[in-house]
């Protein structure tokens, strides 16, 4: 008797748990929202990167547009639709590489474009990024206003700043634009240092964004804090590079990227690696990682790979909220 009682009991108790299993929602898959009205999102599209920033006054700015394979277009619009994003303000082109500026032409394509910012390259070189040249002819066809990225550039709201540290013109001794033109073949790195370096504050928070660029230009951004002072001043601009609050890592953490001397100026208190899982590269590097750690030793560490799309939200008090989708 007392076997066929516990038998029974035992029945009783797996068909609950199959039915408090089955009666569990499936998980919501839509993103999930920041409150606050800016906010910036890493979105995650593998090996790549793509930026979506919410301004305070309704603006809207996307960096790059990651690699046109999978679903990399859809998740880049869908994501956008959580916003109610019909029309781009900025749309920046950080360099041609395809990892970069691969569904450009499907957001010129679905959204109102305001302006773009790409780096220069000339007409005769086009050939060697046929989704950038592609790209640079549709938005002339749609006559969208295009102005090539150097540091004098800057997005100036009333709570917010946006200012390219990088490259500087190529008229400049020191212009990545230079090194790019002048060989046939640009190396590697040459079209990585297109990426310009950008600075973005709201409300006390500080954001860095850095495309692929190597440490030649992270010393150029450094550099012009001090040179280009004065311009800063006159256009009421202030740069604080230290202790940043939230730092994309360049190039997918490769190693030859992230330096000593740029991480010992910025210390960064958070850090986000745009990357693909168990991709060919191996990035992030561990010697990259491990600069990370010597120079903020108590950072937060965030990757596409494993957080999925990593969203930062920041209210007018400069409170922080990050989201992730991958818990």
């Amino acid at each position: 008797m007392q076997k066929k009682k516990f038998f029974k009991l035992l029945t009783v108790w797996i068909l609950c748990v199959v039915l408090m299993v089955g009666c569990n929602p499936i998980p919501d898959k839509t993103p999930r929202k920041v409150l606050s009205g800016f906010s910036v999102h890493y979105i995650d599209v593998g090996q790549g990167d793509c930026i979506f920033i919410n301004l305070p006054d309704g603006k809207k700015i996307v960096i790059d547009s990651g690699r046109d394979v999978g679903n990399n277009a859809q998740t880049i619009t869908e994501f956008l639709s959580t916003y109610s994003v019909r029309t781009i303000d900025y749309l920046i082109v950080s360099h041609p590489d395809g990892d970069h500026v691969g569904n450009t032409k499907t957001l010129i394509e679905n959204y109102q474009i305001g302006k773009i910012y790409h780096p220069f390259i000339i007409d005769e070189m086009l050939y060697l990024s046929t989704e950038y040249k592609s790209t640079i002819e549709l938005a002339k066809d749609k006559e969208i206003e295009l102005d090539v990225s150097d540091s004098f550039d800057f997005i100036k709201g009333e709570d917010y700043q946006l200012i390219f540290l990088s490259p500087n013109p190529l008229k400049t001794s020191d212009s990545a634009y230079k090194d790019y033109v002048s060989t046939a073949t640009p190396s590697e790195e040459e079209i990585n240092n297109l990426s310009p370096i950008i600075y973005l504050e709201y409300a006390g928070v500080k954001f860095v964004f850095t495309g692929d660029a190597g440490k030649k230009q992270e010393m150029v951004a450094l550099n012009n804090l001090s040179v280009l002072k004065s311009y800063y001043t006159y256009n009421e601009l202030n740069v604080d590079l230290t202790y940043v609050d939230f730092l994309k890592v360049s190039h997918h953490g490769s190693a030859d990227s992230t330096s000593d001397e740029f991480l010992q100026k910025l210390k960064p208190k958070n850090a986000v690696i745009s990357v693909g899982g168990n991709n060919f590269y191996g990035h992030p590097s561990t010697t990259l990682l491990a600069r990370l750690l010597e120079h903020s030793p108590n950072y937060n560490l965030y990757r596409t790979d494993v957080h999925g799309t990593v969203s930062v939200g920041v209210n007018e008090f400069g409170v922080v909220e990050v989201v992730k989708d991958n818990i």
